[in-house]
């Protein structure tokens, strides 16, 4: 099983086509994925939406579960952002984010909501 699981800003400053998951998501980790290469997931489910800081943020960060996914195409990165794709097994990345090698904290939540929706880790 192949899990993605990952953080979308949307909010002020977007295109309306990222305002909500349910627009953003799918681009993500759909059939034609460009900016990830890739697709065809089973399933995608939405886990959580947070606010970076309620306070004095109007975004939010959607953390989204897809699930079997597989690897088809060349990632093609969008000049308006900066992605990094790194692939680790699950018990690693929960390993980094415990150590504090992942430091962005919603990254660190989406991480451990993804993998308890996954049922890879439990309260």
């Amino acid at each position: 099983m192949i899990m993605c699981c990952w953080s979308a800003s949307t909010g002020t400053g977007l295109d309306a086509s990222r305002l909500s998951f349910h627009a953003a998501g799918p681009n993500r980790v759909n059939p034609h994925s460009t900016q990830t290469g890739y697709g065809n997931a089973r399933s995608m489910t939405l886990v959580a939406s947070l606010s970076p800081n309620a306070a004095n943020h109007a975004n939010l960060d959607h953390t989204v579960l897809a699930e079997h996914v597989s690897a088809i195409a060349t990632p093609q990165h969008d000049p308006t952002e900066m992605l990094e794709l790194v692939r680790v097994p699950y018990r690693e990345a929960l390993n980094l984010a415990l150590r504090g090698a992942i430091m962005q904290s919603t990254h660190v939540a989406s991480l451990m909501l993804g993998l308890s929706a996954a049922g890879k880790i439990s309260p």
